[in-house]
This record gives structure tokens, C-alpha cells and sequence, in this order.
């Protein structure tokens, strides 16, 4: 009896040796360090393979994604805990050339101790779900920068560590940029884009459900005349969209009148026709120019 006790003891100890160990690795800037340098590989890596040029690291951002990655134990998502939304106010106080921030966020239960293997299972649940994968292969329209934040956290017992995991990008300006001879914006099929300015083909003759929705950083619309229907939510939740071109004529009978855009938008243009509107951000009062 003695002798199993002793064994059971010694095998208390171990694990708490263990534990303690992985914990202080996990927490090393070496391992961190580490887990970063092979997650930037690997993301560029994949962007080269499908015709996308590479991002720049910067060492700013980084502190910005490290924050945000322990922020992700109060509350996980795209939201900070004090309710604002994710970068707010950010680059107003750090050397950070760009304005608007977009993110990848991932909780992730013990983290393997080897960096690279860690790296590469961020990087593999991003790339294997369709947004997060759409995030790191973006046509970025100029230089972008990027940045990840890995946070080792401990839970309540002091053994299990689970890890909150940013990537982030900034950068100012994202123009779409859209397949040859596109016929039509299907349905939800630029959902949450990070688009800043939009000139739709003039092959494309209809928006579906949800096409731009939640693009929260469009800012610029251009619509052409080939445009004959414009489906519900098409822009909805567009928040930072002030200026929308509409080139062309569409029938009342086209055009939903289930939030295809932010305020009065669709009223204003079926009595003025075509032309550029705008709005005051925040506001739901359009003009014709």
C-alpha cells in the first residue's frame, strides 16, 4: 500500500513538474518568437502560391495583436471587452501606418511546445475555414501590414493552458478587384469583405441577398448601368459608406426595399435617378450631388 502511494505521489509530482515546464516554454518571447516567424512563412508561403504578394511584418502591430489575443479570454471575437470594436483607437497612439485593422482570432487548448507544429495548426484551422482563409489570400491593394499575437493564458488550476491567437492586418486602402466577365454578385458572395472602394463591372447585372454585406470598411460605390436589380441587405451594415454612384436606371420593382442600403438611400435615388449620392457618416440622410 505504502508503495503505491508513493507511486501515485511521484506521479503527482511529475505531471506538476511537467506542467510548470510547458508553462514557462509556452510563455518564453523565444517560443513566441518562434510560433511567429513560422506563421509569417507559412502565410506568405500561401500567398505566393495563389498569385498574391507577400505582407510586411510590423514589430507595432505585433503589440497590438498581442493584446488582442489576451483580450480574447474576456470576451472572444472581433469586439474588445469594453464593447468597441476591434482597433479602435489604436493607431492614433503607435507608429502604425495604417487605419483600419481586420482580424483572425482562434482559441487554441494547449498549445503543441513546438513552435513550428503550433504555427502550422494556427495557420491550417485558418486556412481550411473559408473566411479566415479568404483573409490571408486578399488582393490587397498596397502594402499591407500583419502581425500575430499568441498569448499563453493559465486556467484557474494553474496546469491547463489554453492560448488566445490574433492575426491581424492594417492597412488604408483595399480596392475590389472581381473575376473576368462576372455576370452576377451572388448571394452573401462578398459577406464581411474588407473592401474601401467599389467600382462594380459593367458585366454584372445583378447584386444578390447579402452580396457586400457587412463590408464595414466600403467607404465608395460605383454601380453601372448594366445593373437592372439589387436584391435585400445587398449593402447592408455598410457603416462607413458615404458616396454611391448609381449610373443607370433600376425599377422600384428591382430594387429591395429589405435594408439594400444604410438609411434612405434607395428612396432618395428612386426619386432622383441616377447619379452620386452622399451622407455624413452616421447618417441615414442622403443627397444627391
Amino acid at each position: 500500500m505504502k508503495k503505491i502511494l508513493f507511486l501515485y505521489l511521484l506521479l503527482l509530482g511529475s505531471i506538476a513538474f511537467l506542467s510548470a515546464q510547458n508553462t514557462e516554454y509556452l510563455l518564453s518571447s523565444e517560443y513566441k518568437d518562434a510560433l511567429r516567424q513560422e506563421f509569417y512563412r507559412l502565410v506568405n508561403e500561401h500567398r505566393r502560391a495563389n498569385g498574391q504578394r507577400e505582407l510586411e511584418v510590423h514589430a507595432g502591430l505585433e503589440e497590438y495583436a498581442d493584446i488582442r489575443a489576451a483580450e480574447q479570454r474576456a470576451r472572444f471575437g472581433h469586439t474588445r471587452p469594453d464593447g468597441t470594436p476591434a482597433g479602435s483607437g489604436w493607431y492614433n497612439s503607435r507608429n502604425i501606418m495604417n487605419t483600419r485593422f481586420a482580424e483572425n482570432a482562434i482559441s487554441v487548448h494547449r498549445l503543441n511546445s513546438n513552435p513550428a507544429i503550433a504555427a502550422n495548426y494556427i495557420f491550417t484551422r485558418w486556412k481550411n475555414s473559408a473566411g479566415h482563409n479568404r483573409h490571408m489570400l486578399y488582393n490587397f491593394s498596397a502594402p499591407i501590414q500583419m502581425a500575430l499575437g499568441i498569448v499563453p493564458m493559465l486556467e484557474s488550476n494553474g496546469r491547463d493552458v489554453s492560448s488566445g491567437a490574433i492575426w491581424a492586418t492594417g492597412f488604408d486602402e483595399f480596392i475590389g478587384v472581381f473575376p473576368d466577365n462576372l455576370t452576377a454578385i451572388g448571394q452573401n458572395a462578398y459577406f464581411n469583405s474588407l473592401f474601401t472602394r467599389v467600382v462594380i463591372p459593367s458585366t454584372v447585372t445583378s447584386i444578390g441577398h447579402g452580396g457586400f454585406d457587412a463590408c464595414r470598411f466600403l467607404g465608395s460605390l460605383t454601380i453601372p448601368a448594366s445593373v437592372t436589380r439589387i436584391d435585400a441587405r445587398a449593402f447592408n451594415r455598410c457603416d462607413e459608406l458615404d458616396s454611391v454612384t448609381f449610373e443607370g436606371i433600376i425599377d422600384a420593382n428591382n430594387f429591395s426595399s429589405n435594408l439594400s442600403f444604410p438609411g434612405d438611400l434607395r428612396s432618395k435615388y428612386l426619386a432622383g435617378g441616377p447619379g452620386t449620392y452622399t451622407r455624413q457618416r452616421g447618417s441615414n440622410i442622403w443627397t444627391k450631388q
